[in-house]
């Protein structure tokens, strides 16, 4: 089977984070979305409990667009290859943005109402491994360690993406395997399914660690000599 080029993959991606955000500004137009937060767009009756964090969850999302968008472009062989340059200012630019959009994720992880005690532990235990890929991305590029540059750099990049596009994806058919329940307001604000988010939380920690060292993989080591830096 030949393998999916780089940029197909990019471009799929960021696609996703352009339509992700379309549905974070579409979204203030709903209904009840002080109390409840509908993560896909199209699916209304899919809600859970939002975080009373309002203005933590606004500084989050808007420092962490660029993350989001940036990563992807920092990893093209194409971008890399046309300026070295431009590839080390924009990085500067990805990695602070993270670090920065970390300070409010890190909050919001430790108080997702669905979550218990160890689900939030393990929300909280993702947002510190993106700290920390995203500190050896910048210590080995100062270093000019470009072997562990790149691996780093493709470890932050899964992260920055795998958490809120994994979730998501994961979300809906086990929505739709529970039978598509409904939110509700009475007698407080009650998610569709309140087991949901814990099983998306589990599916998602079990599930980075091998998609990071596969994509670590193909970036460094390669099946082939042209893999991930032409193709994944």
């Amino acid at each position: 089977m030949s393998p999916i080029p780089q940029t197909v993959v990019i471009a799929a991606l960021l696609s996703y984070d352009i339509f992700f955000l379309y549905n974070l500004y579409d979204y203030r137009k709903q209904q009840h979305s002080d109390e409840l937060y509908r993560p896909v767009y199209g699916f209304d009756d899919l809600r859970v409990v939002a975080p009373h964090l309002h203005l933590t969850m606004v500084v989050h999302v808007l420092l962490g667009i660029l993350p989001l968008l940036l990563s992807l472009i920092q990893c093209a062989k194409a971008v890399r290859s046309r300026s070295i340059d431009t590839h080390r200012v924009t990085g500067r630019i990805c990695l602070a943005s993270a670090l920065l959009s970390s300070i409010p994720s890190l909050r919001l992880a430790s108080s997702i109402a669905d979550n218990g005690p160890v689900e939030n532990a393990l929300v909280v235990a993702l947002g510190v491994a993106w700290i920390v890929a995203a500190l050896q991305t910048w210590r080995c590029a100062r270093a000019k360690a470009i072997t562990k540059h790149r691996s780093w750099g493709v470890r932050f990049t899964v992260l920055t993406h795998v958490v809120p596009v994994g979730a998501r994806i994961a979300g809906v058919p086990l929505w739709m395997l529970k039978g598509r329940p409904k939110w509700s307001l009475d007698p407080i604000p009650a998610s569709s399914d309140p087991s949901i988010f814990p099983a998306i939380t589990w599916i998602i920690a079990a599930s980075i660690l091998p998609a990071m060292e596969m994509f670590v993989h193909l970036e460094v080591r390669g099946i082939a000599k042209s893999h991930w830096s032409d193709t994944f």
